[in-house]
């Protein structure tokens, strides 16, 4: 007993301390969190039920607890990444649930520390985009799902408030949704009982589903900047196409990546153990294996319409599910080995070690404990530009970078000391360092030039540039950003 307490405790705490710990950590915001934060600072609520600005999309309810947050503690990185936070404690926690509730305690404290130190949730648990709400509202609607078994009147109100809250709240959350109906679908032929409070479910939620999908869905969707950006990732269905039957497998193995990594054996080992789970749960509990199933063969269908992109952050709703079924084909393998013979047995556990093994070293957060997890920091070399002496000279940004001036400058309250000159951001496929040139011979003076969201080796080409042009009197690099004060007579 007082093992597995402390089993418990570590399955629960450490992911909960190492989400802690990077939240704590403050790294600088990416650019599309910037941009996110930028509509949320700028936009009343009525805004934010309007079409986003700087090609931006999210759920009207993540939108709605954001601005209350910032409302409540100031505009922040930290208040801004309080939702996601709270979204990933809490996904930890009711995973949990969910398999105790279904299979038992030693595979929930491995399904809770897979789950909860898998460096997409310690990323997007610690990340102002909507992300970790998604996969927060699958567990929720599954644990609920669950809890409530049948559907009685009561129940009936709680699903139809949950599943229209969670509409508003994740996108994919109406796939989600498919699997519940399915469940209750299937205990309702179970029982011989009339199907119309599904029916009546069904009407509510697509109801609910159009009228975000008119506010908000089909004006992002229908951007040329969604449509080319996602193009690549989305299900072809032309099965008589080699071509594009390999990128529709590339896909889908791509799913199964964001689970267990990269490696041959661990894909393997988990396409065959999610192939029992399914198995399994078809033969002897088929309203869970709807539940599970139909939203993975949902999202595939909305794929294949060109409405859902597959990529990595947009399936990061189905982790949890993924982890379900693995660890219900583990079961199900677990018990038939022990009706083999030894040999079977010790080669099999060796596979399945191995696969384990090397699947959860490729897809650890652990890491994050020793490691920063920044993806850019711009932050710093706004700082940077901020300690000099000529900290009022102005800025050109080149495109990607404006974002990061804009949102740390004029909105966060954190660092309302920056009093930087004022920044002139380049258009698309504008040169950089003509703007410089300009910009520095109009003042006759130096000008600072900020530079963000590029690849180190795009940055050193600019830098390059920048030398043949004129004269760098001071820089700085950071991860994916620098600050350059160039002067050309």
């Amino acid at each position: 007993m007082l093992r597995q307490k402390i089993f418990k405790l570590l399955a629960y705490g450490v992911p909960i301390v190492l989400i802690c710990f990077v939240y704590f950590s403050n790294r600088s915001l990416f650019l599309d969190s910037l941009n996110l934060a930028r509509n949320v600072a700028e936009g009343s609520f009525l805004d934010l039920a309007q079409p986003l600005k700087y090609e931006q999309s999210a759920p009207l309810l993540f939108l709605y607890l954001s601005k209350v947050c910032t409302l409540l503690f100031g505009i922040s990185e930290y208040s801004l990444r309080l939702i996601p936070l709270i979204s990933g404690l809490s996904c930890i926690f009711l995973c949990g649930k969910v398999i105790e509730n279904v299979l038992d305690v030693k595979l929930a404290l491995i399904g809770v520390f897979w789950l909860g130190t898998h460096f997409m949730i310690v990323r997007y648990a610690t990340e102002y985009k909507q992300y970790m709400s998604d996969a927060f509202v699958t567990i929720f609607l599954i644990w609920l799902t669950l809890t409530l078994k049948e559907l009685t009147r009561k129940n009936i109100l709680i699903l139809a408030i949950a599943g229209a809250l969670s509409i508003w709240l994740s996108m994919p959350s109406v796939f989600v949704l498919c699997g519940v109906l399915g469940f209750y679908l299937h205990e309702f032929a179970k029982l011989k009982r009339p199907i119309i409070p599904i029916i009546l479910l069904f009407v509510w939620f697509a109801l609910n589903f159009l009228l975000e999908y008119t506010l908000i869905l089909k004006p992002a969707i229908g951007s040329s900047h969604m449509q080319n950006f996602h193009n690549n990732y989305f299900l072809q269905g032309r099965f008589w196409n080699l071509d594009s039957l390999q990128h529709d497998f590339g896909l889908i193995i791509s799913t199964i990546r964001m689970v267990v990594g990269k490696s041959g054996i661990a894909i393997v080992v988990a396409l065959f153990l999610i192939g029992l789970g399914i198995y399994d749960l078809f033969r002897n509990q088929k309203s869970i294996a709807l539940l599970l199933v139909l939203p993975i063969l949902a999202v595939f269908g909305g794929s294949l319409l060109q409405k859902y992109s597959l990529i990595e952050r947009l399936m990061l709703f189905t982790l949890p599910i993924f982890i379900l079924l693995l660890l219900f084909g583990y079961n199900y393998s677990i018990k038939r080995l022990q009706q083999q013979s030894k040999l079977l047995k010790s080669s099999v556990y060796i596979v399945l070690f191995l696969a384990f093994a090397i699947g959860y070293s490729q897809t650890q957060g652990l890491k994050y404990f020793g490691q920063s997890l920044e993806r850019e920091d711009n932050r710093t070399a706004l700082e940077f530009i901020n300690d000099q002496v000529e900290k009022s000279n102005p800025i050109v940004c080149t495109q990607l970078a404006y974002p990061a001036y804009s949102y740390y400058t004029h909105y966060d309250k954190n660092y309302r000391y920056l009093d930087l000159g004022n920044a002139i951001g380049a258009q698309y496929g504008e040169s950089i360092v003509k703007m410089a040139v300009k910009q520095s011979k109009q003042e006759k003076n130096e000008v600072w030039i900020l530079m963000g969201h590029m690849q180190e080796d795009e940055i050193s080409n600019l830098i390059s540039k920048l030398e043949h042009a004129g004269t760098i009197k001071n820089s700085y690099r950071t991860n994916r950003s620098a600050a350059i004060l160039f002067f050309t007579p």
